[in-house]
């Protein structure tokens, strides 16, 4: 008994945590964004959105291409520019 009344208590313990992530799309050198406009250069904007809206963090896409007859995402990934629009 002695013994125990010098020893530390010790224990483990588990415990669950509501985690949020947040991207920064305001961020154009954000490794999300980086990765996001890599996923899409090039391809038409049909492809383009399919291909965001498979991404869980997506809920929705807009593609507005400069000029307006252009029908493909930029092949040059600093042409591409990712806004959030707010519902």
């Amino acid at each position: 008994l002695e013994k125990l009344k010098n020893t530390p208590l010790v224990f483990k313990a588990t415990t669950e945590v509501d985690v949020w992530i947040s991207f920064d799309f305001d961020n154009n050198s954000n490794y999300y964004n980086q990765r996001l406009k890599t996923l899409i250069l090039w391809l038409d904007n049909t492809q383009a959105t399919n291909i965001l809206l498979n991404d869980e963090n997506i809920s929705n896409v807009s593609i507005k291409n400069t000029p307006f007859f252009i029908k493909k995402v930029s092949s040059n990934i600093d042409n591409i520019i990712m806004k959030i629009k707010e519902q």
